[in-house]
C-alpha cells in the first residue's frame, strides 16, 4: 500500500509538471505530426499490404506501426532523460533516499510518460481519421501485444538509463536510436535484412503480431513466444546493467555528479 501511494504521488508530480510547461507537450505533438504527415506524402508503407493482405489500406497498417514506435520511443527516453535531468537539477542523490527503492518511482515516472503518450498518441488517431481519412483497427490481441512490446522496450530503455549514470547526457544517442527504430525496424516496411535480429526487438514482434490481428491472419504461438522472452530478457537485462552502473557511480562518488 506504501508502495503504491509513492506511485501514485510520483505520476501526479510528473503530470504536473508536464501539464505546467505546456510547450513541452504541445512541441512533441507538432514533432509526431509532421513526422507521421510526411511518411503519408511519401507513400511510406505501401508494400505493407503485400504482408498483410487482409486489410488493402497500407496506411492503416503504417499508422499501427507508427504507434507502437512513438510509445516505445517513449519507454525508450523515459529512464535516462529523468536519470539526466534530477542529475543536473542536484536531486538524484535526494531520490536515492526516498523511503522506497529507486525502481518503484521508475515505474511512476514510465506511467505518468505513457498517460501523456496516450494524449500525443489520441490527437494522431484524430488527425489520421478526420483529416486523412485512415480508419485505425484495434483488437484485443493489438492491446496486448502493445502492452508486451512496451515492456521489452522500457527494459531497452533502463539499459540506456544505466549508462547515463556514467555519461549523463545520452539524449543524442538515443535520438539516434529512435530515429534508427523507425527507418531500419519493420515500422515502415518489413524488413527482410534484419534476419534473426528481429526477434531481440520487442518492438518488430510486437508491430507483427498487431499487424496480423487486424488483418485477420492467424498468429502462430511462437510468436507470442519470442515477444514475451524478448520483453522479458530485455527486462532482466536491464536489471543487471542498470545496477552495475548504478554501484560504479556510488563507489566513484560520482551518483549525483554532471
Amino acid at each position: 500500500m506504501k508502495y503504491f501511494k509513492i506511485i501514485l504521488a510520483e505520476i501526479k508530480m510528473n503530470m504536473r509538471n508536464s501539464f505546467s510547461y505546456k510547450t513541452g507537450i504541445v512541441s512533441e505533438i507538432v514533432v509526431i505530426l509532421i513526422l507521421y504527415i510526411g511518411l503519408i506524402f511519401f507513400e511510406s508503407g505501401n508494400s505493407l499490404s503485400y504482408y498483410y493482405p487482409g486489410i488493402d489500406s497500407s496506411t492503416s497498417l503504417l499508422l499501427v506501426g507508427y504507434i507502437f514506435w512513438s510509445f516505445s520511443s517513449t519507454a525508450v527516453n523515459i529512464v535516462s532523460s529523468n536519470i539526466s535531468k534530477e542529475a543536473s537539477q542536484g536531486t538524484l542523490e535526494v531520490k536515492y533516499m526516498c523511503i522506497v527503492p529507486i525502481y518503484i518511482l521508475m515505474i511512476g515516472n514510465f506511467i505518468s510518460s505513457i498517460i501523456i503518450e496516450l494524449v500525443e498518441v489520441a490527437i494522431l488517431i484524430l488527425v489520421s481519421v478526420i483529416i486523412f481519412d485512415i480508419p485505425l483497427y484495434i483488437s484485443a490481441n493489438t492491446i496486448v501485444a502493445l502492452m508486451l512490446t512496451l515492456i521489452g522496450m522500457y527494459g531497452i530503455g533502463v539499459c540506456f538509463g544505466g549508462v547515463t549514470f556514467k555519461e549523463k547526457q545520452i539524449g543524442k544517442f538515443i535520438y539516434i536510436f529512435q530515429i534508427a527504430l523507425l527507418v531500419f525496424s519493420d515500422v515502415l516496411s518489413v524488413n527482410k535484412a534484419l534476419g534473426t535480429l528481429r526477434y531481440f526487438i520487442p518492438l518488430n514482434l510486437g508491430v507483427d503480431i498487431a499487424r496480423s490481428s487486424i488483418s485477420g491472419l492467424s498468429i502462430p504461438y511462437y510468436k507470442w513466444l519470442y515477444l514475451g522472452i524478448s520483453s522479458i530478457g530485455w527486462i532482466v537485462l536491464s536489471f543487471l546493467i542498470f545496477r552495475y552502473f548504478e554501484k560504479k557511480s556510488k563507489i566513484n562518488g560520482v551518483l549525483g555528479h554532471y
